[in-house]
């Protein structure tokens, strides 16, 4: 069953058992001391019998990788802000919620930067995740959200697009993003992180305006290991990166996603057999 490991801070979503299993899992806090990274609201996703998003706290320690990688934001499915690493702290689950056929959360962090507010809302059913990260700055500020896959590349679904070579710089945990593309196109976009023949994870980017998409490699478990990563990288003070995980072997479930931009903790999710509204403000969520 679905558990927030109130102890540890870390919140787990579940559906089913075996090779059926889904399961979610959202850190936040605490900062584990020596041991721990700098990764709150961090994301984890197992999904069709293997694991998708991933953390990298398994390289080994006499690695310098893992100082000069495994420990920084940019190594971890979370957000980082002006290309820093979060400080070391603990954020908080805000609520939580187990029914028979979902569940969802909230848990936030307003230490990770210095007058920054971080959210993230999750929504976890059979088919579906729905996830929703808001920032909230004092001052203008570069907002990066990572997704790193454990998949063997990360390809646009639909339609291609053109793409350029961007240099993420030489900041901590960025120095290991290689072969970054970025990408500018208006509107909604879907990418797929392929493992093989038969299996990706689907993932829908409902975009803002002036958002850059940028898709990049990563370090995984071991020193060669390359892991696809997409990055979302938006400017400001205020924002909201609204995310749906398709969990179906093959990637084709989800059929639309709708969100407001007057209302970002609003989404409407219709996949091949059901349409949900998801109303995280309220903490509302119906099956039409």
């Amino acid at each position: 069953n679905s558990t927030n490991l109130s102890a540890a801070a870390l919140a787990v979503l579940l559906r089913h058992k075996g090779v059926q299993a889904i399961c979610a899992l959202l850190d936040y806090g605490p900062h584990g001391g020596g041991h721990g990274h700098y990764d709150k609201l961090n994301l984890m996703l197992y999904a069709h019998g293997r694991e998708w998003l991933l953390d990298p706290g398994r390289l080994n320690y006499r690695h310098k990788e893992y100082h000069s990688w495994v420990k920084h934001t940019a190594a971890h499915n979370t957000v980082a802000i002006d290309s820093t690493s979060q400080r070391a702290t603990t954020g908080k689950m805000i609520w939580w919620n187990v029914q028979p056929e979902f569940t969802a959360c909230a848990a936030t962090c307003d230490s990770a930067y210095p007058n920054i507010k971080l959210a993230r809302y999750l929504f976890l059913c059979d088919t579906f995740l729905a996830d929703v990260f808001t920032v909230e700055a004092a001052e203008e500020s570069q907002i990066d959200w990572f997704a790193h896959a454990d998949g063997r590349e990360l390809v646009p679904a639909g339609e291609s697009v053109e793409s350029v070579p961007i240099d993420l710089g030489n900041y901590p945990g960025y120095r290991h993003l290689s072969a970054a593309r970025s990408y500018r196109q208006p509107g909604e976009t879907r990418w797929s992180f392929v493992a093989g023949k038969d299996k990706r994870l689907s993932v829908w980017c409902p975009t803002v305006k002036g958002e850059q998409v940028i898709s990049t490699v990563g370090i995984g478990y071991t020193i060669d290991a390359k892991v696809p990563c997409l990055l979302r990288r938006r400017s400001g003070k205020r924002t909201s990166f609204a995310t749906v995980y398709d969990l179906s072997d093959d990637g084709n479930t989800v059929r639309r996603v709708v969100t407001d931009d007057a209302q970002p903790l609003r989404m409407a999710v219709e996949t091949t057999d059901e349409k949900w509204r998801l109303d995280f403000a309220e903490r509302t969520f119906a099956k039409n």
